[in-house]
C-alpha cells in the first residue's frame, strides 16, 4: 500500500502447522488457510484485551516488525497465548546508508534474540516502493533488494536451518510490481525464499473482490501466481501480508468504503480465496485496530468491534468456547507449611490467553492475590507467608487475565500449617505375607513430621484388634514380634501401629496377610 510502513508492531496470522515443517508442494483449499491481522497495539494491550479478542475472532498469528521496546514481553505473551509470530526485518536506515555489514549485523542480532519464539521471518516491507531502496516516488532497486534478502536468508538459516524465510512483500496495487517479481527471479531470488508474500490492495482504490481496474484489485494477486508457475516456483505458498478496506482516515486521498462494505468485501474476499487459490495459505487484514490515520481496523480507534470483526469470527469459527484452566496442584488433601515453597500447576486447553491470575481462596472467600499476572505456561513457585492465618479450608483459584470467565479451582481443601504434617506409614507386613505361629518377624514403618517417640502396636483380625503386640515401643521404625504358637490362623490379619501422644496418628497394613 502507498503508505510509510508501522514498525511499532506489524502482525499477522501464520498457520501454526506450517512453522518448522518442509513446504509441501500444493495447499488443500479447504484446510490449508490462515487469517490473519496486521498489528500495532503494544503487550500490554495484547495481553489486557487483544487476545481475548483474536482467540474470538479466531485470529492465530502475529505479524511483528522486531526489534522493538517490548518485543520480547509481546512474543512471549503471544506465544503462551497459542498464537504464532511472524518477524519483521526492517531497517530504512541500514538501507539508505548501503550499510550492507549493518544491516547482516541486524539479522543476526534480532532473528538470534527472538528464535525461541519467531519461527517465521519477512524480509522488508513493500521494497518495490519508496522504503529505502529508492528515492521517495520511485521505484525500488530489485537488484538491490535480492542483494539484501540474500543476506538476511544466509544470516537466518545459520542461526536455525528450520526458520522460515519470506520474500517480496511486494505491493501489487502498483502497475509495475509483476514486472519487478520477474526481476527478483532474474536476479536469483528464488533460491532464497521459502514463501512469496504479496498486498494486493490500494488505499486510493478501494475496489470490490475481483473487480479489476488497471491491475489495483484483488484479482492482480493471480498474476503473480502465474509469475512463480512460470518461474518453476510453484512449489511455494504464497501469502497476503497486508489486504483490506480503509473505512476513514485522514491518510490517502481516495475514498473510503462504509463500515458494512468492508465487512462484505472482506467476507467475500476470504471466501473466494479459500475455495479457489489453494496456493495462497495466510491472509493477512491490514489491521487489527484503526490508528494513525490508516483506519482499515477490525476495530475502531477506541476499540469496539466494526463490522468486520463479527465477518472474520464467522470466517473463521473463532475459537474462545474450546479454552479451559484446570487447576492440577494442590488439588485437596495437601499439608502446606508457612514459610515454605511449593509449586502450584495447572493445565489448560485451547487459547485461554497468555497470562493468568492467581488467588488462593479461604472457605470459597478470597484471602491473598498470589499473582495479580503470571505466564500461562502451567506453573508457579509460590512462597507462603511465614504470617499466613493456619487453616484446612483453603482453595487455590487460577483465571485467565484476558477472558476472566475462563477459570477453576482446587477440586478440594488444602491446608497450611505451623509445621510439617505428622505421619506413620507401616511397610512390613503390608499385605500378602505369610508368617507362621511360633516365628519372629520383624514389623517395619515410616514416620515423618514429629509424630511422638513412642508408639503402639496391635494386630487386627478382620478390621478388630485381637492383640497389642507392644503398648508402647520406640518409634525407630522397626519391632521384633514373635507370633503365639497359639495364635488362630487366618488370612485377615493385618498390623496397626498408632502414636501414644497422638492416636490420631495412626496407620495400618495396606492389606491382609496370613498367620498359619
Amino acid at each position: 500500500m502507498n503508505r510509510p510502513f508501522v514498525s511499532v508492531a506489524i502482525t499477522m496470522i501464520f498457520l501454526a502447522t506450517f512453522i518448522g515443517l518442509s513446504l509441501p508442494q500444493k495447499a488443500e483449499a479447504a484446510t490449508g488457510f490462515a487469517v490473519g491481522v496486521q498489528y500495532c497495539n503494544t503487550a500490554s494491550n495484547f495481553i489486557n484485551r487483544d487476545a481475548a479478542l483474536m482467540h474470538e475472532a479466531g485470529i492465530s498469528t502475529l505479524r511483528i516488525a522486531l526489534p522493538r521496546a517490548d518485543g520480547v514481553e509481546l512474543v512471549k505473551a503471544v506465544v503462551n497465548a497459542k498464537i504464532a509470530v511472524l518477524g519483521v526485518l526492517y531497517n530504512e536506515k541500514l538501507v539508505r546508508a548501503n550499510d550492507i555489514n549493518g544491516w547482516a549485523n541486524y539479522v543476526s542480532t534480532t532473528v538470534s534474540t527472538y528464535k525461541n519464539y519467531v519461527k517465521v521471518w519477512e524480509v522488508w516491507n513493500e521494497p518495490d516502493w519508496h522504503t529505502g531502496f529508492a528515492p521517495d516516488g520511485q521505484v525500488g532497486s530489485v537488484t538491490k533488494y535480492v542483494q539484501w534478502l540474500k543476506t538476511a536468508y544466509s544470516k537466518i538459516k545459520a542461526i536455525d536451518s528450520t526458520l522460515k524465510v519470506i520474500g517480496g512483500s511486494i505491493s501489487v496495487c502498483q502497475d509495475n510490481t509483476l514486472a519487478w517479481l520477474s526481476s527478483m527471479y532474474d536476479n536469483g531470488a528464488r533460491n532464497y525464499m521459502d514463501v512469496l508474500s504479496v498486498h494486493p490492495y490500494d488505499i486510493d482504490s478501494p475496489l470490490p473482490p475481483g473487480l479489476s481496474n488497471g491491475g489495483k484489485a484483488f484479482w492482480r494477486a493471480q498474476d503473480f501466481r502465474n509469475m512463480m508457475v512460470q518461474r518453476a516456483d510453484s512449489n511455494k505458498f504464497m501469502w497476503f501480508t497486508e489486504f483490506g478496506w480503509r473505512t476513514s482516515g485522514t491518510v490517502g486521498t481516495g475514498p473510503v468504503v462504509s463500515e458494512a462494505t468492508q465487512a462484505q468485501y472482506i467476507k467475500d474476499a476470504l471466501n473466494y480465496a479459500k475455495a479457489n487459490w489453494n496456493w495462497l495459505q495466510t491472509f493477512i487484514i491490514y489491521q487489527w485496530q484503526d490508528s494513525g490515520g490508516y483506519n482499515f481496523g477490525l476495530l475502531r480507534s477506541d476499540g469496539s468491534r466494526k463490522p468486520s470483526f463479527n465477518a472474520v469470527k464467522t470466517f473463521t469459527g473463532g475459537q474462545s468456547t474450546t479454552s479451559s484452566i484446570t487447576v492440577t496442584a494442590p488439588n485437596g488433601g495437601q499439608n502446606w507449611v508457612r514459610g515454605t515453597a511449593h509449586t502450584i500447576t495447572w493445565t489448560s486447553t485451547g487459547s485461554p490467553g497468555a497470562n493468568v491470575k492467581i488467588e488462593l481462596l479461604k472457605a470459597g472467600v478470597l484471602n491473598t492475590v498470589i499473582s495479580s499476572s503470571t505466564a500461562n505456561d502451567g506453573s508457579y513457585s509460590w512462597t507462603i507467608s511465614s504470617t499466613q492465618t493456619l487453616g484446612t479450608d483453603y482453595k487455590i483459584r487460577i483465571t485467565s487475565t484476558s477472558i476472566t470467565s475462563i477459570t477453576d479451582s482446587s477440586d478440594n481443601n488444602f491446608a497450611i500449617t505451623s509445621t510439617a504434617a505428622s505421619t506413620i506409614t507401616v511397610t512390613t507386613p503390608n499385605g500378602g505375607q505369610t508368617w507362621a505361629r511360633g516365628s519372629v518377624h520383624t514389623i517395619t514403618w515410616t514416620s515423618t513430621g514429629n509424630p511422638g517417640a513412642y508408639v503402639k502396636i496391635e494386630l487386627l483380625k478382620g478390621g478388630v484388634s485381637v492383640g497389642v503386640a507392644s503398648s508402647s515401643t520406640a518409634n525407630d521404625g522397626s519391632y521384633d514380634w514373635t507370633i503365639s504358637s497359639t495364635r488362630a490362623v487366618g488370612t485377615d490379619y493385618k498390623i496397626r501401629i498408632t502414636s501414644t501422644s497422638n492416636t490420631s496418628i495412626t496407620d495400618s497394613s495396606n492389606s491382609n496377610f496370613t498367620i498359619n
